[in-house]
């Protein structure tokens, strides 16, 4: 019975590690700064022995988070584009650059410009509203460009404690074993 307790015990604080992981790093993408998820995954590297299923676990989760946000990142050109096409009738995406990095720099101006061009009449409300959701989807992809990169270096991270301690743990085993004194040649 005390092995089972053991390993209940262990599941349970398994558990709780991963859901106050999962939490530092969506406090770590809403304030920009992974300072403190590195310091929790330090904390998890140092414990004796390494948290390794923890860190794959959460490896996992960075995989998942940033196929979402790769996802959520291509669905806000194209909402944009099929939103002006289907309220205006013009087809902006030739002007809309496809690469994240390029299209935070897309300016409302710019768009509304475009749009006269190719046949759209705008009342005053509606260049409001399609500066101010310019605005929003361009400052939306500046975020998602910013939460990639800090997944992607998370993931990276963990990605290279892993590989070491895996290592560690190689060398320990070889270590471990008599070294033969008779080598034939």
């Amino acid at each position: 019975m005390d092995e089972l307790a053991r390993e209940l015990f262990g599941l349970a604080e398994q558990a709780y590690l991963h859901s106050e992981a999962v939490e530092l790093l969506d406090q770590c993408l809403t304030e920009g700064d992974d300072h403190e998820i590195r310091r929790f995954l330090e904390q998890q590297i140092a414990h004796r022995p390494p948290r390794l299923d923890l860190l794959r676990a959460l490896l996992s989760d960075l995989r998942t988070r940033l196929t979402s946000l790769f996802e959520y990142r291509s669905d806000v050109r194209e909402s944009i584009v099929k939103a002006l096409m289907d309220g205006f009738g013009v087809d902006v995406s030739p002007y809309m650059p496809e690469a994240p990095q390029e299209y935070v720099y897309v300016e409302a101006d710019g768009v509304l410009e475009y749009m006269r061009r190719h046949g759209a009449e705008l009342s005053d409300a509606e260049e409001i509203i399609l500066r101010k959701t310019i605005s929003a989807s361009t400052e939306l992809m500046a975020q998602l460009n910013n939460d990639i990169r800090l997944v992607q270096a998370l993931r990276q991270y963990i990605q290279d404690w892993l590989m070491a301690l895996s290592v560690e743990e190689a060398r320990s085993i070889w270590s471990d074993h008599p070294k033969p004194t008779d080598i034939l040649h």
